[in-house]
């Protein structure tokens, strides 16, 4: 276990002490503003919308419809377990509720395949109209950085800090959209863990 720190401490002393000693840069791109002032990809984006925009309807109302006819059912169980009611109309209320709950699952199986039938479409039209200018936009990151002599870009996202103050501050979100082969370090770690013995 002590090994394995003393390795981990030593490759972390490698990744960082080599940064900071290199002449390498760090560059960062919003996604989210990149894609948003990329006019081809908002064009796309309306496509994408249009595409998928007719069936995210339907799919709202069938789940709309399984809402309502839930709502009935709860009603008619009531009905049906009330004392206060007749016999013929709890009866009534029984048969009511059978047949409402047929028509549900029957429901309920149609929107589970058309769930996934909308599922695919969304994916589809995705690759279609919004994959291939996502690709081109990381395609021109890797230009750029290289143009600028960047080693490593990685991706931010704006937070606001407060409500009453308008001030915004950039995280970094996880993701390296590009790194320069010179910051490869995955030889001197190898190295370094043969060198531990383990």
């Amino acid at each position: 276990m002590k090994n394995t720190i003393v390795v981990a401490f030593l490759a972390l002393f490698a990744v960082t002490g080599a940064f900071a000693q290199s002449d390498s840069s760090v560059g960062a791109v919003n996604m989210q503003r990149l894609l948003a002032g990329y006019t081809a990809y908002q064009s796309a984006l309306k496509k994408y919308e249009g595409a998928i925009s007719p069936a995210e309807e339907e799919l709202a109302n069938l789940q709309k419809k399984l809402q309502d006819m839930q709502a009935n059912g709860q009603e008619l169980e009531s009905k049906k377990d009330n004392p206060a009611l007749s016999k013929d109309a709890r009866k009534e209320a029984q048969s009511a509720y059978e047949t409402l709950s047929e028509e549900f699952r029957a429901l309920g199986a149609q929107f589970q395949v058309f769930q996934n039938q909308t599922q695919q479409l969304r994916n589809q039209s995705r690759q279609e109209f919004l994959l291939p200018l996502e690709l081109k936009a990381r395609e021109t990151i890797v230009t750029v950085a290289e143009d600028k002599n960047v080693d490593l870009v990685v991706e931010i996202a704006p937070v606001d800090v407060k409500e009453d103050e308008e001030k915004t501050y950039s995280v970094y979100r996880g993701t390296v959209l590009y790194a320069s082969e010179s910051l490869d370090l995955t030889d001197s770690v190898i190295a370094v863990l043969n060198a531990a013995g383990e």
